[in-house]
């Protein structure tokens, strides 16, 4: 119990000040790396490189590993790795994948509203009923997207960038090449709903770099971009592939809350997959 609090303490920290958090090198290297590790293992199964023992091992180490910083949204990535990885590779039929999923959502549920008595219970600034803040997660976003749209958004953007380009700005404020703070990226500015709320949708992005035009091409552009995923994933199943899939559908799961094909993370998720490839090949 301890090891909880202490995981839901550094939770709250980071929304208050990043430099108070304090999570081990090992938690920071492996916590999400699980979206490499776990369709390799389901992989290597199918393949019958690694016996079932071993599968299951490393599932139970990585839902161990994506709770470490107490968010949900690391814990869903996991299951929709994971779930993508034993679709495509094994086909299993709708009803067993609608049992599985099903048992998941229950599960997830579960653990959400255990996790968030727990920040209730260590974070005395949190007076919002448990009722409101399931609210908060689920419906809030899209009343935040219409105060971006009018106009209500606290924009710090000197450079007037496009918000489309926050990977690009972070690598190239890693090689020292642009001052990344003076651009866009990591967490949205908070806005009140009524509930303090920072995600605005997957159609945010759009509509800060092309307004209306944006939010209208935008999905179109990347629904073209997952079926030519999905297509070529069906024809010629490999290790690369499963890891874009995963990824659309990872970005479809959390559509409700932000796009995260343009976020940070997903440049060094390309990258890691392209280097991986020649090693599993």
């Amino acid at each position: 119990y301890s090891a909880v609090d202490s995981f839901a303490v550094n939770r709250i920290n980071a929304g208050r000040d990043f430099s108070l958090t304090k999570v081990g090198w090992y938690f920071e290297a492996w916590h999400i790396a699980y979206v490499y590790y776990v369709p390799l293992a389901i992989y290597l199964y199918r393949q019958r490189a690694i016996s079932r023992k071993k599968l299951l091992f490393v599932l139970c180490f990585a839902g161990v590993l994506s709770l470490v910083k107490f968010s949900r949204v690391h814990f869903l990535m996991l299951l929709v790795f994971g779930l993508v990885a034993w679709t495509v590779l094994f086909r299993p039929s709708r009803w067993k994948v609608a049992r599985t999923v099903g048992a998941l959502v229950c599960v997830s549920l579960t653990l959400f509203i255990g996790m968030q008595g727990v920040l209730s219970r260590l974070d005395f600034n949190m007076k919002t009923p448990l009722g409101d803040q399931l609210a908060a997660y689920t419906v809030s976003s899209a009343l935040a997207f219409q105060e971006l749209l009018a106009g209500n958004y606290p924009d710090s953007n000197p450079h007037h960038a496009l918000y489309m380009g926050e990977g690009i700005y972070y690598v190239l404020g890693k090689l020292s090449l642009l001052n990344a703070d003076e651009y866009p990226g990591g967490y949205r500015a908070f806005v009140l709903v009524p509930y303090p709320s920072n995600v605005y949708t997957f159609l945010d992005t759009f509509a800060l770099d092309f307004g209306t035009i944006g939010i209208i091409l935008g999905p179109f552009v990347m629904g073209m971009g997952m079926a030519w995923v999905y297509n070529r994933v069906s024809a010629h199943t490999t290790y690369p592939m499963v890891l874009l899939y995963g990824l659309c559908v990872y970005s479809c799961s959390v559509a409700n809350l932000a796009n995260f094909l343009f976020t940070a993370p997903v440049v060094v998720f390309l990258g890691t997959a392209f280097l991986l490839h020649p090693l599993v090949a």
